[in-house]
């Protein structure tokens, strides 16, 4: 039985901080996807459906407070 890894949204508008949570989600073998604002973020989780988000709530344009609200 094959078993599918977690996919895990990474929403953060520093490099840095996206490299450090993907190399940790790497290492546990999950598959990631990132954006570096809201608007990225909420393009990825219509098309990708991620099983879960880790979400920077300030970051400037579009917080994530408003990503995480519902969108049409």
């Amino acid at each position: 039985m094959t078993v599918k890894a977690l996919q895990v949204l990474i929403v953060d508008d520093q490099e840095d901080i996206r490299w450090a949570l993907r190399t940790m989600l790497k290492r546990a073998g999950m598959k990631s996807y990132e954006a570096s604002n809201g608007r990225e973020a909420i393009d990825i989780v219509k098309s990708a459906s991620p099983d879960a988000m880790l979400l920077d709530v300030k970051m400037p344009g579009m917080d994530g407070f408003e990503v995480f609200r519902p969108h049409p």
